[in-house]
């Protein structure tokens, strides 16, 4: 809208602490290296019912392989361990009836969107595929995607097939790491052994 307001309509399914995201980008924003304007974040907590009745759930399991909505997707890290201040590549396998799904569609004009939250204090990362929607598909989407800290986070992937949004979710650990300098993952002395 003209006026800089837009509302959704937002159901919850239980009564808790929330934290809504809006991410969006402005036509007026500013331009990052890559020539695409940067996006804008922004959260507002929001308490919804009695609080008494919430009840704190595990963030879930680091299998790598979930079904979600009749669709098996595969979540595969470049390299292990995880460490923060480090890219690492992510790859998505999506599978329908035993086979791999060549055709997804644009969805928000990328193959996919990854929104990324640590489960500590909900930082947020918004990740795009590394290949161009229009390309051919092999069945499978890659991410790129930096952790600012160590921690368990949750990655929540969003694609498109046949008209329908398949939600994915899959839980990480990140392990505390410098930035290299080569560009390969480095963790701090005596970590290793704690992730091995």
């Amino acid at each position: 809208k003209t006026s800089g307001e837009f509302s959704i309509l937002v159901t919850f399914a239980a009564d808790g602490e929330y934290r809504i995201f809006a991410d969006f980008t402005p036509s007026t924003s500013q331009m990052g290296p890559d020539g695409k304007r940067l996006p804008v974040t922004l959260s507002k907590d929001v308490a919804v019912g009695n609080l008494a009745n919430y009840k704190p759930q595990p963030i879930g399991s680091t299998e790598r392989a979930k079904t979600f909505n009749g669709y098996t997707i595969t979540m595969t890290p470049s390299s292990e361990p995880l460490a923060s201040q480090n890219d690492f590549g992510f790859t998505f396998e999506i599978k329908g009836g035993g086979k791999q799904i060549t055709n997804l569609q644009k969805y928000l004009e990328a193959l996919g969107h990854t929104v990324v939250l640590r489960e500590e204090d909900l930082q947020f990362i918004h990740a795009h595929p590394t290949q161009s929607p229009d390309a051919p598909q092999n069945g499978k989407v890659n991410f790129m995607i930096t952790f600012p800290e160590a921690g368990n986070y949750k990655l929540f992937s969003q694609f498109q097939h046949e008209d329908k949004i398949i939600t994915s979710d899959f839980v990480v650990n990140v392990i505390e790491g410098v930035k290299s300098s080569s560009g390969g993952a480095m963790i701090h002395e005596g970590m290793q052994k704690q992730a091995n």
